[in-house]
């Protein structure tokens, strides 16, 4: 880990990767042939930065606690 890993710039290159690829198959341009290349790329990527991989709902935002909390700092600012 004594190399800069470039995160910004490597996250911005997959960024701009896969908004092409949606451009492509919106367009019909995205072709069978290319699936097997995207999702090794895609594979490689998150095998790096593990951030593509769905989680569960339970592990994931849950709303509630965000309203809970606005809730509370509203409260809390009415209060002062």
């Amino acid at each position: 880990m004594d190399d800069d890993l470039n995160t910004a710039e490597a996250l911005a290159a997959v960024f701009e990767y896969v908004r092409d690829t949606n451009s492509a198959m919106d367009s019909g341009e995205f072709r069978a042939s290319n699936v097997d290349s995207a999702t090794t790329f895609l594979a490689r990527f998150d095998s790096i930065f593990d951030i593509l991989k769905p989680r569960s709902k339970q592990a994931g935002c849950q709303m509630w606690k965000f309203e809970t909390l606005i809730a509370e700092r509203a409260s809390a600012k009415k209060n002062t």
